[in-house]
């Protein structure tokens, strides 16, 4: 679906409010994850969020925000789908191959609920370098099999 938001911040919060006819869309929809593609090279898995002071919105972070290089009350073509994806974020390919040579990391992966998955998945992406990921993902398996669910602990050091 394709359509329009306006891009705000508010005290170094960047948001995107779409407009009517995506909220609509969404809200039909069994999930308010969806995949938003701004522009054709910046493509977000998000939810849509609500608030009392903003109504229905996406959370933008500030690496995002600056590639947009938008001023407040802006407004943005977007394109929404429905995010079918398994974890509704972009499965990073050597966190995949990682967990999957584990199967008791799998199965520890596994009885975490979705939000702790996407967790993961999303934090293993933001490394940029292979080997970081690589490293992160073995440690990140073998703290879930010592039954280790707290992300901050899984993530430290």
């Amino acid at each position: 679906m394709k359509g329009t938001a306006t891009y705000t911040n508010l005290e170094n919060y960047h948001f995107l409010i779409p407009d009517s006819k995506i909220v609509a869309f969404i809200s039909k929809q069994k999930s308010k994850r969806i995949v938003l593609t701004l522009r054709k090279d910046i493509v977000l898995h998000l939810a849509l969020q609500r608030s009392k002071q903003l109504g229905h919105f996406f959370y933008l972070n500030q690496k995002t925000a600056k590639l947009l290089n938008k001023a407040a009350g802006e407004a943005i073509k977007i394109e929404v789908v429905a995010d079918e994806s398994e974890f509704q974020a972009p499965f990073n390919e050597v966190f995949n191959e990682v967990i999957n040579s584990d199967e008791a990391a799998k199965k520890a992966f596994s009885k975490l609920t979705d939000g702790s998955k996407r967790a993961i998945i999303f934090a293993i992406n933001r490394y940029k370098m292979t080997q970081t990921q690589i490293d992160k993902s073995l440690s990140v398996c073998i703290k879930l099999k010592m039954g280790i669910k707290d992300l901050r602990e899984l993530f430290k050091n």
